[in-house]
């Protein structure tokens, strides 16, 4: 394929999605598309109804590993709708270099997230098992099941973000093509690999991954064919803002503006009971650390009984003086303390001013006032996401009295859904600033509405992993170890770095926390120590073993048990997966080329992929 012929293929690709009928595109683009939505629940309901056959027990085993199957499909399509809908917005401006940078990003992405889900997922089976709602009849054939299914991880995400990322790009037919081939073999190889090989459950299980590769490999010759954004290694280019790209865009996290010439005034409102007072220090506190900023607190609030002590406690607590002027009305407070900040070098002043029980015009007021008496330049109301509609009526009364800049709100490690921030947003039409999320005053933190969304959707916090992968990550490891996974040279030493990285991360309970789908999960139910057993048996491998487990024949596994503490069926195990693990890795190794041939003679037609590169 000449470079020529590359450009000629990018231009009319081009001029067909920007210049083409609408009615006529809309069919073309959204027809392959819903059959392809629709081809994605032919893999459960396939292995569902033969595994039916079998039993009630191994048909409860399928079930119980849906929700698993599902949390790998919609990390595919998240990965794939982000990256994809990212491309499309670069072919429209013609940024072919960038679009290409986003597509190995979401690609290669959508492939360590597999394999991070497949390592976890087999040191934590038994668990997740019972999380999932296992009973003891159902439970070893759901093992099994899980076992196998765990293995397609990484080329079933990556088929759903080949599949989003060609569609994206014009290419539906194609990418409806490859997610159907997928479906319709499984629905052929369920029956022989159940009932002719008589491999049971784990028939099934091998029937739908070894699908979900065919379906991966038919995208990516796609990809190659299509001679439009190409997915090289060299492009995967991880930074944060392609990541939030990735996640499908918006804005970034709204910022307090700081003025040039100091001091900034921020007032903070609400009513009582919702945590203004706290979050005065909070914010002091959070603006002093990051910022390196010299917040001073206010305490307009002259009402309630021991608000100023209260104040002047978390102060001290957050490292920011209080201003108090006993005797005086709020306006002539704020007024005095901006002249105090001034002849002290305070850059921040924080007005903690008086709530009520329920809004009433004399509170409106006396804040109306206070922004009349000094240049009042953020007005952050304090909301509490636990208080349902009430929140949403506050926030609409303080926005159309008072003029608010911006929200706090807080309690929302208690709003596990985080509903009130869209209704919030929704009526005030005022950006979510910072979250409280938890009681601490260092539990306050930058309003992300991407992870918000992520939680409301039940989606975790994918972002937040990403940023903890990011601060453990070595780079250059990182690269050496996709290279050797895709060279099958993948040995013990390279699971032991990944198992380190795991550990940065903050281990497997917490990473599985903020993961799609999983954050209902309790962290103390998994056995973190499965780690420790695992190094314990690579570390009494000599090197040689380690490089080579394959060597390790019976009087090894006696030493190495003997040496980690372990018995030799663990032993056994560890190995047992290693092998699976290269197995699949092998499939990554073998030429397009080759593949596409064996793969056209399967489909009844060994010359279909005849002139690939």
């Amino acid at each position: 394929m000449t470079k020529h012929s590359t450009n000629e293929a990018q231009e009319r690709r081009f001029h067909e999605m920007t210049e083409a009928p609408l009615e006529p595109l809309i069919c073309k683009l959204a027809v392959p598309t819903i059959i392809s939505m629709l081809i994605t629940s032919i893999y459960n309901m396939a292995d569902t109804f033969f595994v039916g056959q079998l039993g009630t027990s191994a048909t409860g085993a399928v079930g119980v590993v849906f929700p698993l199957m599902a949390l790998i499909q919609s990390i595919g399509f998240f990965y794939g709708q982000g990256s994809g809908t990212y491309i499309s917005r670069q072919l429209g401006a013609q940024q072919q270099e960038e679009a290409e940078r986003m597509a190995a990003t979401g690609f290669f992405l959508s492939i360590f997230t597999g394999f991070v889900i497949l390592m976890l997922g087999l040191l934590l089976r038994s668990p997740l098992c019972h999380l999932l709602g296992a009973t003891d009849t159902i439970y070893p054939y759901a093992l099994d099941y899980m076992q196998i299914i765990l293995f397609g991880a990484p080329y079933m995400m990556a088929a759903l973000v080949l599949n989003n990322q060609l569609r994206q790009q014009g290419n539906a037919t194609y990418a409806m093509i490859g997610l159907v081939s997928g479906g319709i073999l499984n629905i052929a190889l369920d029956p022989l690999f159940i009932f002719v090989f008589d491999l049971g459950i784990s028939g099934a299980a091998y029937a739908t991954i070894l699908s979900q590769l065919i379906s991966f490999f038919l995208l990516l010759l796609g990809i190659r064919q299509s001679r439009g954004v190409q997915i090289r290694l060299r492009q995967f280019a991880p930074s944060i803002d392609r990541f939030v790209a990735l996640m499908g865009g918006g804005e970034g996290p709204a910022r307090i503006h700081i003025k040039s010439k100091p001091p900034t005034v921020i007032m903070m409102c609400g009513l009582q009971g919702a945590g203004k007072t706290t979050n005065c220090a909070k914010l002091a506190g959070l603006l002093r650390k990051q910022q390196q900023r010299r917040p001073l607190l206010v305490a307009c609030d002259v009402y309630r009984p021991a608000a100023i002590d209260q104040l002047q406690v978390v102060g001290k607590q957050a490292g920011a003086p209080v201003f108090t002027l006993p005797g005086e009305k709020p306006p002539a407070i704020a007024k005095k303390a901006l002249a105090h900040a001034k002849d002290y070098g305070n850059d921040i002043i924080i007005l903690d001013t008086a709530g009520r029980l329920q809004i009433d015009e004399v509170l409106m007021q006396e804040l109306v006032q206070i922004k009349e008496a000094v240049p009042v330049d953020e007005t952050l109301l304090v909301v509490d996401a636990m208080a349902g509609q009430d929140a949403v009526n506050v926030a609409k009364t303080f926005n159309e009295t008072v003029g608010i800049d911006g929200i706090i709100l807080t309690k929302t490690d208690g709003d596990t859904r985080g509903g009130a921030a869209l209704s919030v947003l929704s009526v005030t039409g005022k950006p979510i600033k910072f979250q409280g999320t938890g009681e601490k005053l260092d539990d306050l933190e930058v309003f992300h509405p991407s992870r918000m969304a992520s939680r409301i959707l039940g989606m975790g916090d994918v972002l937040s992993l990403i940023e903890r992968a990011q601060d453990a990550a070595d780079e250059k490891l990182a690269e050496e170890t996709a290279k050797r996974m895709m060279e099958n040279k993948f040995d013990m030493n390279d699971m032991l770095a990944q198992f380190a990285q795991i550990r940065k991360m903050g281990g497997a309970g917490a990473m599985l926390s903020m993961m799609p789908g999983m954050s209902g999960i309790d962290a103390s139910q998994i056995d973190e120590k499965a780690f420790d057993r695992i190094e314990a048996m690579i570390y009494s491998m000599t090197k040689a073993e380690r490089e080579d487990p394959s060597i390790i024949n019976p009087k090894r596994k006696r030493r190495i048990a003997a040496g980690s503490g372990t018995q030799v069926s663990d032993v056994n195990k560890l190995l047992k997966q290693f092998e699976m693990m290269q197995k699949m890795m092998k499939q990554f190794k073998k030429s397009p080329k080759g593949f596409a041939r064996k793969l056209g003679g399967l489909m009844g037609n060994p010359g279909a992929f005849r002139g690939m590169k």
